[in-house]
């Protein structure tokens, strides 16, 4: 088997979205399970923040460099390849999500179960702010997850074009 620049960069780019994204997918399953047992919440949402800090946002934000590198290792011009180019935006905007929505709703979680833990909070009722930073997540999770396919779809049908390397 030969090996070239190119196949490195493919497989370190497959590698890390598998690794990067694929936990995620885990998240709607696990956030149920937490609302019907809300006594695991803290530990549940501390699980969400280590795979978001240590995993997710780590391995994404060096698909760029293999990208990057792809992109050398071939003819693409990506700036006349859509479905290359509109991968490439709804990566930014995925990340910007991931950073500004995913991340801080985590943290924010965590912050107001660690106060219910504390004493602040009690009785059947989910602690104050919790459910609207449950349901930002959601939604983020929601968007992050079609934005995702999406990029999917593109980066391995790639419309409108011919087989590339």
């Amino acid at each position: 088997m030969s090996w070239s620049w190119h196949a490195f960069w493919l497989f370190l780019h497959i590698y890390a979205a598998i690794i990067a994204f694929g936990p995620t997918f885990v998240f709607p399953l696990v956030g149920p399970m937490l609302e019907k047992n809300p006594q695991h919440a803290l530990f549940g949402y501390r699980i969400f923040e280590a795979i978001e800090n240590k995993l997710v946002v780590p391995v994404a934000l060096t698909m760029p460099i293999s990208g990057v590198g792809l992109i050398a290792t071939t003819t693409i011009a990506i700036f006349h390849t859509p479905w290359l180019l509109a991968g490439v935006i709804l990566y930014v905007i995925a990340l910007g999500i991931a950073l500004l929505n995913q991340v801080p709703a985590t943290a924010h979680a965590i912050g107001i179960l660690e106060g219910a833990h504390a004493g602040e909070g009690g009785g059947e009722a989910p602690p104050a702010g919790l459910m609207a930073q449950v349901n930002r997540a959601r939604i983020g999770g929601m968007i992050l997850a079609l934005l995702l396919i999406t990029i999917v779809i593109l980066m391995v049908t790639k419309p409108g074009t011919t087989a590339i390397r």
